[in-house]
């Protein structure tokens, strides 16, 4: 469902048949897509609820949109793959693989695609040149999230084993920088949100 936060009225937009369990607004506000339980991701006018696409990607464990709108990225855990579609065409236009994958998280500047993996590695793609591979670096910490503000090279790595939250300069994004690695949550820390701008986290 969405809210219209003005007068807090509600709107059912998934009547078809399934159940979200992920959703992701385009950066315009205009779309919405939805990852079903279905093993479909729906995408659908945020003005009429109408469906526009329906991506098959089963298993799906995060999705979220390109900041420039123009592709939909997904983890496919049943085909152990990052899947980047686009978003206008709803086309399926790579298919990365990365075995393990938990998150994907894509730079404010649109330009670098991080994706944090089981196998305690962060994989960074190009988003310039088609998705080609910068290669991985090792963390502990297996979830990846880009600081949202511009031209930020700031990449926090967490992981909930370890309840630790470490902190990364990806300005070279071929060779990454440990910063430091600061205390998360006391027993847990798997989830991470950056306030608007960035200049803080919550774990």
């Amino acid at each position: 469902m969405l809210v219209d936060t003005s007068d807090f009225s509600v709107k059912e937009i998934c009547a078809e048949r399934g159940l979200p369990s992920l959703c992701s607004f385009s950066p315009d506000g205009a779309l919405l897509a939805c990852s079903m339980m279905d093993g479909e991701i729906r995408v659908m006018n945020v003005s009429d609820g109408s469906v526009v696409h329906k991506l098959v990607s089963p298993g799906t464990a995060d999705v979220v949109f390109t900041p420039d709108g123009k592709f939909i990225i997904n983890v496919c855990t049943q085909q152990s793959q990052v899947n980047v579609w686009d978003a206008a065409a709803g086309a399926l236009v790579h298919s990365l693989p990365v075995g393990g994958a938990l998150n994907v998280s894509v730079s404010a500047s649109g330009s670098l695609l991080a994706v944090g993996s089981m196998d305690r590695h962060v994989h960074v793609f190009n988003v310039a040149t088609g998705f080609s591979s910068l290669g991985s670096f090792r963390s502990e910490h297996a979830r990846a999230y880009f600081c949202p503000a511009k031209d930020s090279p700031l990449l926090a790595t967490c992981s909930g084993p370890a309840g630790t939250v470490s902190m990364w300069d990806l300005s070279n994004p071929t060779r990454p920088k440990h910063i430091d690695t600061v205390a998360g949550n006391e027993n847990f820390s798997d989830k991470l949100r950056f306030s608007t701008g960035g200049a803080l986290f919550t774990t």
